[in-house]
């Protein structure tokens, strides 16, 4: 399977949801089977096998029970979008479809998620699904796009009231040690563990800093320091090989030029 890539609107992917890991899995596998240039066709086809190849599962069949169960979940829920006015609710789908000969489901996206999700000129973030795949908790998952989504300015500072609206953590773990722990250490320490990022925060007065690397870029700037303490050192034995040749040589002629002259004889 091809590299499946997410395209997420900034708005979406800052907006206040809460979904489990099968629903997450379930709607990014499905926005990055879409054509994020063309929304003529929102409705997504979701093959149990295909599923499980990109999540690297082996029951083909429970995973298809899954897919079905985390659809009829995520038909009920919504997302929560926030500007300067007013706050926007709406639903993840509009319809859902089984095709249980074929271990097959189909979902259509709302209508109202659409400009979120197509023709995204800016302000918007992408990554490969593979990134994420073999995350075990929703949180980061979430924190990943949050991340993700500032990875060029390599920095991000976020409140932890604003955080904990957006992953809608309401009543749990409202003590700081909790949160702490079962929320941002956890995330935190499976990115790193698991993604193409590298994260280090600070928390001062209740404000997240995060800072982010592309471990893609650091292992580019090692492979570039390796290559160039190879070459030095190619090119230092190169000239001590060729000073050692010429030394040889300038010995050698020396050497003719006496016996031409006699001054062995």
């Amino acid at each position: 399977m091809s590299d499946l890539i997410v395209y997420k609107s900034n708005d979406l992917v800052n907006a206040s949801y809460n979904l489990t890991l099968a629903e997450q899995r379930i709607i990014l596998f499905a926005i990055s089977k879409l054509n994020p240039a063309s929304a003529d066709n929102k409705t997504v086809v979701i093959k149990a096998s295909e599923f499980a190849k990109q999540f690297n599962k082996i029951d083909k069949n429970s995973i298809y029970k899954a897919i079905k169960d985390g659809l009829d979940d995520l038909y009920n829920k919504s997302i929560i979008l926030k500007n300067e006015q007013k706050k926007i609710t709406f639903r993840w789908l509009q319809a859902k479809a089984y095709l249980d000969n074929e271990a097959t489901a189909e979902l259509t996206f709302s209508d109202q998620i659409i400009p979120y999700l197509f023709d995204l000129k800016n302000k918007f973030t992408k990554y490969k699904l593979s990134n994420i795949s073999t995350f075990k908790s929703v949180y980061s998952i979430r924190l990943y796009e949050l991340l993700a989504q500032y990875k060029v300015i390599k920095a991000r500072n976020i409140e932890v009231s604003e955080l904990r609206e957006i992953l809608l953590l309401d009543d749990k773990y409202t003590r700081s040690f909790d949160f702490k722990k079962r929320v941002l250490e956890k995330a935190v320490n499976e990115l790193n563990e698991k993604s193409d990022l590298s994260i280090s925060y600070k928390i001062s007065d209740d404000v997240i800093a995060f800072s982010i690397k592309s471990k893609k870029l650091e292992e580019d700037k090692e492979l570039v320091a390796i290559n160039s303490s190879s070459n030095k050192e190619y090119k230092s034995r190169s000239t001590a090989k060729y000073t050692k040749k010429q030394q040889k040589t300038n010995k050698s002629s020396s050497y003719m030029n006496n016996l031409k002259n006699g001054l062995f004889l």
